[in-house]
């Protein structure tokens, strides 16, 4: 087996799924959005991290208290994630 993980921008990840044809579904557990796809013998998991399950982390730490939440990869991410914190701080 060949293991390869990468970080991209949200809206390449969303690509890659469309341009698979794959399907996206909401996995309740870890609260985002996942497709899987095979091609050429590989298969393609992708975990999409976005507003709806971005809001879903802010949601726990409301739930728990927390004095707020850290980030990182500056530019990888859409306007829905920006909608999203507005709506928490």
């Amino acid at each position: 087996y060949k293991l390869d993980v990468q970080t991209v921008k949200m809206a390449d990840a969303i690509a890659a799924v469309q341009n698979a044809g794959a399907t996206v579904e909401w996995v309740e557990v870890t609260a985002q959005n996942y497709a899987e796809w095979t091609k050429e013998g590989s298969t393609y998991k992708v975990w999409l991290e976005d507003g709806q399950s971005l809001g879903a982390k802010l949601q726990v730490m409301v739930n728990n208290n927390l004095a707020g939440v850290a980030a990182w990869q500056l530019g990888y991410a859409d306007s829905s994630v920006w909608e999203v914190l507005s709506q928490y701080y």
